[in-house]
């Protein structure tokens, strides 16, 4: 019984004496852990944002006091109540650090995928940045402990997420294959794709914009000069003959014969280039529009649209002549004269309006390369 008894009180004194020391090396660890945690937010202060500086504050703050508490009863010789705290100011301080870290990676994360996502739609998709981003992605997801956001927890749990945020700290910053290294190797990845790629493309869109600026001058402006040309080459005895008429209609003696034209082809000739104006000035829209469709580049969407408008009010003038035209066997008497004379000025004035907007809208097209 007595050596019972000597047994017990010895097995007391070296569990009180394990207390002791293990309340020190936690004391010990929880101020250094908050002076490291401390280094580390003002060395990464710049690259956090406010509130994780405002949480990781809080949670130094917390651990100092608990600190301070768990000192007070070691030194009153409540050693298991000290060793709890110091276990607590510890945790507190390691999940201030883990909240840089953590925020860091994810910052890291979303760097990446910006970056990727940026890539301009007509070149392929980086597939080992794409690769590397995804592993990143999966092991940030591993290494989130929702848990330890928490209240505090008993003494056991807080020694498990003590070692559970050393580990995941390393995958979420200082292994080689961290987190943060994958996703910045993702991010680099990508712009050294896209710098390969673009140096490829730009040329070969510049080329493009040249077509297109070439087709303005073959599709539109040589259809407008025939039309214009020949427009003038009668619009003038036209008017004229016009004239003639009016004042012939103003003395009863005066009988005018009704032909107003006798020059069928140059009108045959000037509605054919207005067609082919019309016709042609869609081709070059529709190629414009690919530029924007194919390679992201910037065109006058305001003038390409109000050039699009012109032009069916174009193509109806132009409907209504031939239709005149063929109506009246290409023989134009009296008022069907005078209304498609009207029209044909109206359709020369729209096709001069075309022509400048078109040019100008070739003006506003551009290609913002990769710097």
């Amino acid at each position: 019984m007595l050596a019972l008894l000597i047994f017990l009180l010895l097995a007391s004194g070296v569990k009180g004496t394990t207390n002791i020391q293990e309340a020190k090396n936690a004391l010990a660890n929880a101020k250094g852990q908050i002076r490291a945690a401390t280094t580390e937010l003002y060395y990464h202060w710049e690259n956090i944002t406010e509130g994780t500086h405002l949480e990781v504050l809080d949670d130094i703050a917390k651990a100092w006091d608990w600190c301070g508490i768990s000192q007070t009863d070691f030194e009153n010789g409540q050693y298991n109540a000290s060793l709890e705290e110091a276990y607590w100011a510890w945790f507190l301080a390691y999940r201030a650090e883990y909240r840089i870290y953590l925020e860091i990676a994810e910052i890291c994360i979303e760097t990446a995928n910006s970056t990727i996502n940026n890539i301009p739609f007509y070149i392929a998709a980086p597939t080992q940045a794409i690769e590397k981003l995804d592993q990143a992605i999966k092991l940030f997801n591993q290494s989130y402990l929702d848990e330890v956001f928490g209240n505090l927890r008993p003494l056991k749990e807080v020694k498990i997420f003590i070692n559970a945020i050393g580990r995941v700290e390393a995958q979420l910053y200082w292994n080689e294959d961290s987190v943060v290294k994958l996703a910045n190797e993702a991010c680099c990845k990508a712009l050294n794709w896209r710098g390969s790629q673009e140096k490829i493309y730009n040329q070969s869109i510049s080329n493009e914009i040249n077509s297109v600026s070439l087709s303005f001058y073959a599709q539109i402006l040589i259809p407008f000069s025939i039309d214009l040309i020949f427009a003038m080459v009668f619009l003038g005895p036209m008017i004229g003959k016009l004239r003639r008429w009016t004042k012939k209609k103003t003395s009863r003696k005066i009988r005018w014969d009704g032909d107003l034209w006798r020059s069928r082809g140059l009108i045959i000739t000037t509605l054919g280039a207005i067609t082919a104006l019309i016709f042609f000035s869609w081709i070059w829209l529709d190629s414009v529009y690919g530029l924007h469709r194919n390679y992201g580049t910037t065109i006058a969407f305001d003038l390409i649209h109000l050039i699009e408008r012109i032009l069916w009010v174009l193509f109806g003038l132009t409907t209504t002549s031939w239709a005149l035209l063929i109506v009246n066997k290409f023989t134009l008497r009296k008022y069907t004269g005078l209304f498609f004379t009207t029209i044909l000025i109206i359709q020369l004035f729209f096709s001069v309006t075309i022509v400048i907007l078109s040019w100008s809208s070739l003006r506003h097209i551009t290609h913002v390369t990769f710097q």
